[in-house]
C-alpha cells in the first residue's frame, strides 16, 4: 500500500494510463512513438523529478484537461477536476 491506500495493482493501472495520455497526447509525433514512464522513487511509493523540454511542458500545460481526466475519472470528481484546470491557467 502506499500513502493513499491504493493497492499495487490499481496504482500500476493507474500509472499506465497516465503514462499512455502523456506518451500519446503529449510526445508522440506521427511515425515516432515514446515510451516515457513516470520515474517512480522509493520502490513506487513517490513520484521524482520530472524533466521534460519546454515545449513539451507548454503543449501539457495548454492541455491540462486531458490529465485531469485520468486521475479524475468520475464524475463525482467535476469538482477538483474544473479546480486543476482553472488552476493551470495561472501558470
Amino acid at each position: 500500500m502506499n500513502d493513499w491506500d491504493v493497492d499495487k495493482k490499481h496504482q500500476k493501472e493507474f500509472i499506465m494510463e497516465f503514462q499512455k495520455t502523456v506518451n500519446k497526447k503529449f510526445l508522440e509525433r506521427k511515425k515516432t512513438p515514446v515510451e516515457w514512464h513516470v520515474p517512480l522513487v522509493d520502490d513506487g511509493k513517490a513520484i521524482g523529478e520530472v524533466n521534460l523540454p519546454n515545449m513539451h511542458v507548454q503543449k501539457i500545460i495548454n492541455n491540462f484537461s486531458l490529465l485531469t481526466a485520468v486521475v479524475f475519472p468520475n464524475s463525482a470528481e467535476d469538482e477538483q477536476q474544473s479546480n486543476w484546470n482553472e488552476c493551470v491557467e495561472y501558470y
